[in-house]
């Protein structure tokens, strides 16, 4: 047997594994079909959103003060933010599109 053939087929068992390991975890979920996976929980576990403490004292949006003390955080040279405040000024003189999702929420 060749250096080929012996890949090839080193490859077709490795294939082999795979596709018997993907055959049992498919034929496990579809004998579920019923629905017992989820059947311990109710419909208030995805209606009720997660607290999130880590928000609270933020506000919404990036102005200029978000912008240096990022910067500062990255310790980035002067240049940067430059370079960061102009395209935040740029940013700020255009226009909203009116297109697609209401963002303003």
């Amino acid at each position: 047997m060749g250096r080929k053939d012996t890949f090839l087929s080193a490859s077709v068992n490795r294939f082999n594994q795979y596709f018997s390991v993907i055959s049992g975890i498919l034929a496990y979920y579809f004998s579920m079909s019923d629905g017992a996976i989820f059947a311990g929980l109710s419909r208030s576990v995805f209606d009720e959103a997660n607290p999130s403490p880590y928000i609270e004292g933020l506000k919404k949006g990036v102005d200029e003060t978000l912008v240096r003390m990022i910067s500062a955080d990255k310790n980035e040279p002067k240049w940067m933010l430059l370079h960061r405040l102009q395209s935040l000024k740029l940013f700020k003189e255009k226009e909203m599109p009116t297109w697609g999702a209401d963002l303003s929420r």
